[in-house]
């Protein structure tokens, strides 16, 4: 029998937006799981680096979104939080398996 994981950590990114996002995630998970021990782990993408060029002037996919799939994968997250107006798409055999509408009523 597999034991129950205790942890639970949540990849994001590091801007302020993302951080508040997964917050919140994490204090409604807590009032719903109180003896799960639930960790961020921040994320550095592609995105984040590039401070120097406009994000219109790149092309590429996935600037803010490569590096946390890859830690998914690697199993080295449970879960991300991410905004879906940066997540272009599912990809690596992901998909998008909850969100929290504005209203703040399950969506």
């Amino acid at each position: 029998m597999k034991a129950v994981k205790k942890q639970l950590v949540i990849g994001t990114r590091g801007s302020k937006l993302a951080v508040w996002q997964a917050e919140h995630i994490k204090a409604l998970l807590i009032a719903n799981f109180p003896h799960t021990d639930i960790v961020l782990k921040h994320i550095i993408t592609i995105g984040d680096k590039i401070l120097d060029v406009p994000l219109a002037k790149i092309s590429s996919k996935g600037l803010f979104t490569k590096k946390i799939e890859k830690a998914l994968l690697a199993e080295e997250l449970d879960l991300a939080v991410h905004n879906l107006k940066g997540y272009a798409d599912s990809s690596a055999g992901q998909t998008v398996s909850g969100r929290k509408n504005r209203t703040g009523k399950p969506g």
